[in-house]
């Protein structure tokens, strides 16, 4: 993971708010992943990538290419 990345959760009437904070690279996609595997249970779950400073390449491309997250997410990361 990115040695700032972080993962903020906060859960709510509404369901599962994750808060991404720092850099997104491959590690820190994995990171994500785990998160939504872990909490799917809770149903809506909603990710916060506005405290993102950088989206890299790979980041996107292994998030984008995880069978878990492409069930779990609608929405999709872009660089």
């Amino acid at each position: 993971m990115a040695n700032n990345f972080e993962i903020l959760k906060q859960l709510g009437v509404d369901g599962l708010q994750l808060d991404l904070r720092g850099d997104f690279n491959g590690t820190s996609a994995l990171e994500l992943v785990d998160m939504l595997k872990e909490n799917h249970h809770l149903g809506r779950v909603i990710v916060n990538t506005d405290g993102l400073k950088n989206i890299y390449p790979f980041g996107a491309e292994v998030f984008q290419n995880n069978p878990s997250s492409a069930s779990t997410a609608r929405g999709a990361i872009s660089s």
